[in-house]
């Protein structure tokens, strides 16, 4: 999936109506060069071209749309383990994020569990060890702000 943001407005008088189709009628052999170079560069680099604006709009996009995320962004600092220390345990780190997602106008219904939560911690917080082991269970090396 990409997000493309479009933060421009074209002025009315910039405006071309139908620029699509005025294109692909008037300048058909541009139009199949252009598409012929993007599949050429498509084969040669095994990927496409993303530009930097898409991949900062996806990111922005998750954080908005993912309660979880938008949590880890503003809320959790990752810290250097010594001694099992900082640690945060999970049920705490639960309630932290529940209160914060309810206060930011999340809706409750879809807020996920505290297994949903801790697996997408997991998943998503690079540097935090998660302890099943120890009783609480916990992050080591979480900071909650």
């Amino acid at each position: 999936m990409l997000v493309v943001p479009f933060n421009r407005v074209i002025p009315i008088e910039q405006r071309i109506e139908f620029i699509g189709r005025r294109i692909a009628e008037e300048e058909p052999d541009l139009l199949l060069a252009w598409a012929v170079a993007g599949a050429s560069r498509l084969i040669r680099e095994h990927k496409f071209s993303i530009p930097q604006s898409c991949e900062q709009a996806f990111r922005d996009w998750m954080t908005e749309a993912d309660a979880v995320l938008a949590w880890l962004s503003e809320c959790v600092k990752v810290h250097e383990v010594r001694d099992d220390l900082p640690a945060v345990a999970t049920n705490v780190a639960y309630r932290k994020f529940h209160d914060w997602a309810i206060e930011q106008g999340f809706k409750k219904d879809n807020l996920p569990a505290i297994n949903g939560f801790t697996r997408r911690v997991r998943t998503n917080l690079k540097g935090v060890k998660y302890s099943a082991s120890s009783r609480p269970r916990k992050f080591v090396g979480m900071v909650v702000a």
